[in-house]
């Protein structure tokens, strides 16, 4: 069981996006990846690697959960929120019939910077790749399919949360 929106739990290391609240009411908070381990609710945890995998090959069996980059047929399509209130043209093809509900939060860099919100939707999991890096899922506005990137914990992205 996976909630259906980002997290919205206010913690030192969370930012709304562009320090605008009204952003952290409609897309969630962004947290760098040690927080995130801690933001979800007892009995909840952030999704590991392999949870990721488990989910986006129920939705689209073409998706190839050693691939460090984009992969699957539509995986993408059938996550995203439909439409264009808050993805950016084009987002066409969407479906969201796994009810997931992403939404294009975009990202903190360790500078402080903020990227990419309408565009991307990019997901914490709990398994590092390096001391410095852990795994993660991004969709795109304009992609059909699910990215598996390698990311810097200092990093802020959002956070799903998976009952335990």
């Amino acid at each position: 069981c996976w909630m259906q929106k980002n997290m919205n739990y206010q913690t030192c290391n969370s930012w709304c996006y562009d320090n605008n609240s009204s952003n952290c009411s409609t897309y969630g908070r962004l947290y760098d990846w040690q927080t995130a381990l801690k933001v979800c609710p007892k009995g909840w945890h952030i999704p590991t690697d392999g949870e990721w995998c488990i989910l986006t090959q129920f939705i689209d069996q073409t998706v190839d959960c050693g691939s460090d980059s984009w992969s699957g047929t539509n995986v993408g399509w059938k996550m995203k929120e439909i439409g264009t209130t808050h993805w950016a043209p084009p987002n066409s093809g969407v479906t969201n019939i796994s009810g997931f509900t992403a939404l294009p939060g975009g990202y903190r860099s360790y500078s402080g910077s903020f990227y990419s919100l309408t565009l991307y939707a990019y997901f914490w999991s709990s398994t590092e790749n390096s001391s410095t890096d852990a795994w993660g899922r991004n969709l795109d506005y304009n992609y059909e399919d699910v990215n598996r990137p390698n990311n810097d914990k200092t990093y802020g992205f959002s956070c799903r949360c998976l009952q335990d």
